[in-house]
């Protein structure tokens, strides 16, 4: 009994799983951003009111922790999009890619450290477009939920920090 060959994948293939991959990159920001910006909308609406700390408190920690989901995820699924760059550039280069899905499931896992190694992964992962959507924009909303403490307890304290 013959076994069975392991069939190469195809750069068009690879393509493909990139694209599915950044695809799941870009709906968990937007289901994020669309979070934050609620939370940030409740948050405004709370500090209108009276006795707002505790509303406040309650919301900020919502919040914060999606914003520590939204890094964390955010973070794994890129590289996610980065090995799947990878494979295809090998695939690019006449290099045999075999079984990308296990592949992939494995790098999730942690395993398969010296890709992380390569030259060429190391080279994807300079985007300055991701390393922007990545940090500075949850550090953006994190500012804002500053702002509206600031606001709040200068407002608590009847500090003027806002000129009229």
């Amino acid at each position: 009994m013959d076994k069975p060959q392991m069939e190469k994948a195809t750069y068009s293939e690879l393509v493909t799983l990139w694209g599915i991959q950044d695809s799941l990159l870009q709906s968990y920001r937007t289901i994020f951003i669309g979070m934050q910006s609620l939370f940030v909308s409740f948050g405004t609406v709370i500090t209108q009111g009276d006795n707002v700390i505790y509303p406040l408190l309650g919301i900020t920690v919502l919040s914060m922790c999606a914003l520590w989901f939204w890094v964390s995820i955010c973070n794994a699924r890129g590289q996610s999009v980065y090995l799947t760059q990878y494979l295809a550039i090998k695939a690019e280069s006449g290099e045999p890619v075999y079984k990308p899905l296990e592949i992939l499931k494995h790098f999730q896992s942690g395993s398969h450290p010296e890709i992380l190694k390569d030259p060429r992964f190391i080279a994807l992962k300079g985007g300055l477009t991701r390393k922007k959507m990545e940090s500075w924009l949850p550090i953006l909303f994190f500012l804002v939920w500053c702002f509206l403490w600031l606001y709040t307890l200068a407002d608590f304290y009847q500090l003027s920090i806002i000129p009229k």
